[in-house]
């Protein structure tokens, strides 16, 4: 062999080498010892070999002939191997029948590196505080209390506290623009790195579509401010590269700047940091320091590293992440509030539309490939440089070139990754989204990039791919389709030029189960996998399914995986035609957004979407026990059949305002779970027609029409009488007979049970008054007394523990100070003068609230003023009228209106509250978004209350109690409290007040109330039905109020919309006040109630 055939030879193998190369290899040949020769590999016989490889699908012949990767050397059990391609479009002439191949799933290289770093540096965030709703036993506090009786014969419960949970709830919105459909991996890896932390109660997954937000793809939206959390407990962490369509008109923006406003919200970009000034948010790099622990956005301070503290409102600083644990690490911090500032890189929200990016530059494409080499090579970094390098070794697919970054390169960035698809070297193929062609001459200069050692023996991409495939066989990472070789193949798809790996028998194994390696395999069956997703087992890019559950003819239900969340899967067939189908899925759209307006009592639906001609309904799983179990061994207790019917009616309650029917509840729909009760198969009527037993339908709804919340009723009614009795109330036949539903057992429930199975409807209880009755019957039966009637107008105080009593005391002196109509709050006694110096003193001088009350203090002021009315129309005459009230004022501790008289120092306090005929109730939204006790500390009152009522008989008319009821909404001056009244359109201003503040007229204050209770627990209609229930209409008046008042601006001393909380985080832990206490409406309940007439 001359000179030139040795130098085209060594061209088929790599790169053309250079004189200087070959020289030396010449020379290293000539002084090989002959043992090394004869222990060397045999080479390949020429006619195998070609010398002119062909060039890779997608690139131009260049001038030279464009070098394909050289074959790896032969491993020694390369017999035993398989050969992976990677499937490809099939050419115009079709696939090539002689190449027979088999389908087969490999598992995919992760998105998301470092996870356990990930997981430690969330711990900032792994605190807990008290929960709003669990409560479990404090079992030293009840060892104490049970050593301290010694008479076995007394009565005693257990001590119950709070139970303790997780402090902040996770949203993570994944942007559905097209160039994020590569990253949905990563978004399920971080979904589940996250979950899985524990670091957060709960953990949601929504996509960003356009200026709205959907369960999944392609789903039902909705508008994104309806994710805003009022407490301030939720983080919002957005996974997207900024660079959609949606972003760049500053749509996105806008429907993420509520979210910012409302609690802390980030960017976690999968680009590279050099790429993000590029994007639709590029940043600055600084500072950031909150004012508290999550803090929202807008009350983060900005200071880069020049000492510009960026635009300022309205403009909201957004914090942008990298997926490292570095990156998190900082933010975490931010979080929390510990650490003092943190470095970071931002950008900003502004309101309104964007503006107008600039024309992009265009010299791109006049660069020569060197050039755009040279500039990749200069600008990336070097684990993208050395990726896209070895990409040009092995094959350009999106899956392959994760394995290659796993386990060739080392790094798991996925801004890495971005950096090498944006570099201009590569274009995707047309109609694939997972393989790229690089662009002609870019395989062969980013090859030189690599040393003669790799590029010699590509083995070494070749090995590493196969040993990571090998180790990771038969796991549960992601999967992608591949192709091997078979003699039982199918020629159904072309394939990739060259192998992107070799895999063992062992290993094949593990990655197609179906069958052994040497025994054919058949071809798999789209019927026998879910559909909607190209990877097995995946639905919508979010959902992974497990195994079936149960199967009936139309409908097949699967136990499945959304990130670490166990959920249950409904697969619905069998349609007549795309309308039927069409009407299904109109249907339970309707369900789901219904029940998301119920609250805690029935099971949380996610989802609901359509694909390959079905429809999926994805609901939540519960992990409780349906009640058909628990009735097999027997009929319950009826206390115990009447607390189950309690909350369950009150689910009914909810459901009818939500306008949310079931249709026929049965035992299998009421599922008892540790924290409660919960009402499920909502979606039983529109997929199935409802339950095959017609006992739990009712007989007074006609074939063929929709269900009622009557109808409801009556299965509840059903379910009760077989808790109580163990059978059904009606015998199997087709006529109800009513006399068949003797009761025996029922106890209480005997006459409840007999009105609410009539067959008329009309003669049927009302949901009202079962819920009532159910009410007095749950709760451990209490002594009554006589109230006794005040002479005097008495004014008694409710309000859960920490919900302002005695601010309101301390803030109606203040505010009586500061009317114009001289006003003023004289002490009867010497003890209610002292509590009126003492809270106003620490208001006015300390800027801190006054400590919560410890005892039941009653409080007797002479309230001495006058009013000024205008009369007439020609002429008009202003009319004073002068006020002489005594109010006696009775402030209970907040403990004492929910234990009610079992409470030592608190027995009395039911009876002076019976005798007071006047009631003022403070309601406070930020703390009922806490706790959600509102409702229950109505409940314990009202049933204690009506029992004395009933002992007197002194009800109103219609059997309902004497007394009026001012409901006073506090903490107007709150961000969320005052913008929520600003969204609903209910903020008014009065053009004589100085300072400009606004208010809520009495007539719009009932819908904020309404509004304010249904948004932040869910219990809003359960506590309008309540108060419904006890109180007459007309003598019960909602007002809107603020202890504290507005913060005014500096400099023009008015009310200042975009800076107007003057409540804010102490240094040394609670809160304080921030400037002049100006106290809103505080005045006018007690004003309203000292003229009401009993």
């Amino acid at each position: 062999m001359n000179v030139d055939g040795l130098r085209t030879a060594l061209k088929g193998l790599g790169p053309t080498p250079s004189a200087l190369e070959l020289a030396e290899i010449l020379w290293l040949a000539a002084h090989i010892a002959e043992d090394r020769q004869e222990a060397s590999v045999p080479a390949a016989p020429a006619t195998e070999t070609p010398l002119e490889p062909k060039p890779p699908a997608g690139d131009d012949p260049p001038p030279d002939p464009e070098p394909e990767p050289p074959a790896a050397p032969a491993a020694p059990d390369s017999a035993e191997r398989q050969n992976l391609r990677f499937p490809e479009d099939e050419e115009d002439d079709g696939p090539d029948p002689d190449a027979l191949v088999r389908a087969v799933l490999v598992q995919n290289a992760r998105m998301l590196g470092r996870t356990l770093e990930i997981q430690r540096t969330l711990r900032p965030l792994k605190r807990r505080v008290d929960s709003r709703r669990l409560v479990e036993v404090d079992e030293n506090a009840t060892a104490d209390r049970l050593a301290r009786i010694r008479d076995a014969r007394v009565p005693w419960l257990p001590v119950m506290v709070p139970a303790q949970e997780r402090w902040l709830n996770l949203l993570l919105l994944v942007d559905d623009g097209p160039s994020m459909r590569m990253w949905r991996p990563l978004a399920r890896e971080l979904h589940e790195t996250l979950a899985r932390t524990g670091a957060f109660r709960d953990t949601r997954v929504l996509f960003l579509e356009g200026a709205s937000v959907g369960a999944s793809p392609g789903s039902t939206s909705r508008d994104a401010s309806t994710l805003i959390d009022p407490s301030g407990r939720q983080v919002t962490l957005v996974l997207s590269d900024c660079s959609g369509r949606h972003w760049w008109s500053g749509a996105a923006q806008q429907a993420l700047l509520p979210l910012a406003k409302g609690g802390p919200l980030a960017i976690v970009q999968p680009l590279a940091e050099r790429l993000w000034r590029r994007t639709a948010a590029p940043t600055s790099v600084g500072r950031l320091l909150p004012s508290r622990p999550c803090a929202p956005n807008s009350a983060l301070t900005f200071v880069s590293r020049d000492g510009d503290t960026g635009p300022g409102p309205p403009a909201v600083v957004v914090p942008v992440l990298d997926s490292r644990p570095e990156w998190l690490a900082d933010w975490a911090r931010l979080v929390g509030g510990s650490g003092g500032p943190q470095p970071a890189s931002v950008t900003w929200f502004r309101p309104g539309p964007a503006s107008a990016p600039a024309t992009p530059l265009q010299r791109e494409r006049e660069l020569t490939i060197e050039e755009r080499v040279r500039r990749f090579q200069s600008a990336a970094s070097q684990p993208a440089v050395r990726l896209a390098a070895h990409v040009a070794v092995s094959y350009p697919a999106l899956p392959v070139m994760r394995l290659i970054q796993e386990a060739v390169i080392g790094e798991t960035s996925p801004g890495h990754l971005a950096e090498v698809l944006l570099s201009g070297l590569l274009r995707p193929r047309e109609g694939s989204t997972e393989i790229y062609d690089f662009v002609p001459g870019a395989r062969r200069r980013l090859l030189a990039l690599l040393p003669r050692s790799v590029a010699w023996h590509t083995a070494h991409v070749l090995t590493g791919l196969s040993d990571a495939i090998e180790r990771g066989s038969g796991t549960g990472m992601d999967r992608f389709r591949a192709l091997i070789s078979a003699e039982d193949g199918e020629a159904s798809q072309a394939a990739s030029p060259q192998p992107f790996a070799l895999v063992n028998p062992a290993a094949l194994r593990m990655i197609d189960r179906r069958a052994p390696a040497t025994v054919a395999s058949p071809r798999p069956d789209r019927r026998s996998r879910p559909a909607g997703s190209r990877q097995a087992g995946e639905l919508a890019g979010r959902y992974r399914l497990i195994e079936v559950r149960g199967e009936e003819r139309d409908l097949r239900v699967w136990d499945a995986l959304d990130g670490a969340d166990r959920v249950m899967v409904k697969e619905i067939r069998g349609f007549a035609d795309s309308a039927a189908r069409a009407t299904v899925k109109r249907r339970l759209e309707e369900c789901v957004a219904k029940s998301r307006q119920v609250g805690d009592g029935v099971v949380r639906y996610r989802d609901v979407f359509e694909s390959d001609g079905r429809i999926w309904l994805v609901v939540d799983g519960h992990g409780g026990e349906p009640l058909t179990a628990l009735l097999r061994s027997g009929g319950l207790a009826w206390r115990f059949a009447a607390e189950i019917g309690r909350r369950l009616v009150q689910t009914l309650g909810a459901c009818a305002e939500a306008g949310l029917v079931h249709g026929a509840i049965t035992g299998d729909d009421v599922i008892l779970t540790r924290g409660g009760v919960l009402l499920a198969g909502f979606e039983n009527e529109t997929i199935n027609g409802g339950p095959a037993d017609r006992s739990f339908r009712d007989p007074a709804r006609p074939a063929g029409e929709p269900g009622s919340a009557a109808g409801d009723l009556w299965s509840v009614a059903v379910l009760l009488y077989l808790m109580v009795e163990g059978r059904h109330p009606f015998p199997p036949s087709d006529e109800y007979e009513y006399a068949a539903a003797s009761t025996s057992r029922a106890g209480p429930l005997r006459v409840p049970l007999q009105q609410l199975l009539r067959l008329r409807p009309e003669l049927r209880m009302r949901l009202p008054e079962v819920l009532s009755i159910l009410t007095n019957l749950s709760p451990e039966p209490t002594e009554a007394k006589t109230p006794s009637r005040s002479r005097e107008p008495w004014v008694s105080m409710w309000g859960p523990p920490g919900s302002g009593k005695t601010t309101y005391l301390s803030a109606l002196n203040i505010a009586l100070s500061r009317s114009s109509e001289s006003w003023r709050l004289v002490g009867v006694d010497d003890a209610s003068t002292g509590v009126i110096v003492h809270t106003t003193a620490t208001l006015l001088r300390d800027r801190r609230f006054p400590t919560g009350t410890s005892s039941i203090n009653q409080l007797r002021w002479m309230l001495i003023g006058h009013t000024q009315t205008t009369t007439g129309r020609f002429p008009r005459r202003r009319v004073i009228e002068s006020h002489q009230i005594t109010l006696n004022v009775l402030d209970p501790p907040g403990e004492f209106l929910r234990h009610g008289p079992s409470a030592e120092t608190g027995k009395d306090v039911f009876d002076r509250l019976a005798g007071s005929r006047r009631v003022l109730y403070l309601f406070d939204p930020i703390r009922e978004f806490e706790y959600g006790d509102t409702f229950d500390y109505l409940r314990h009152m009202l049933i204690h209350l009506s029992t004395r009522i009933r002992d007197a008989g002194d009800f109103a008319e219609d059997g309902r109690l004497p007394h009026h009821l001012a409901i006073c909404v506090t903490k107007f001056d709150d961000r969320r409290v005052f913008r929520t009244a600003e969204r609903l359109g209910l903020v008014s201003y009065d053009p004589t007040d100085r300072f400009k503040f606004p208010q809520v007229r009495a007539d719009d204050a009932p819908l904020l109330f309404d509004t304010l209770c249904e948004f932040s627990s869910g219990n809003g209609a359960l506590i309008r039905n309540l108060l419904s229930t006890f109180f007459v209409a007309e003598r019960v008046r909602i007002f809107v109020a603020s202890g504290v008042g507005f913060n005014l601006s500096r400099t023009a001393g008015v009310f200042d919309p975009d800076d107007f909380e003057n409540v804010i985080p102490g240094e040394e832990g609670g809160f304080r006040i921030r400037g002049p206490i100006h106290p809103i409406g505080l005045l006018e309940p007690l004003l309203w109630l000292s003229g009401a007439k009993q």
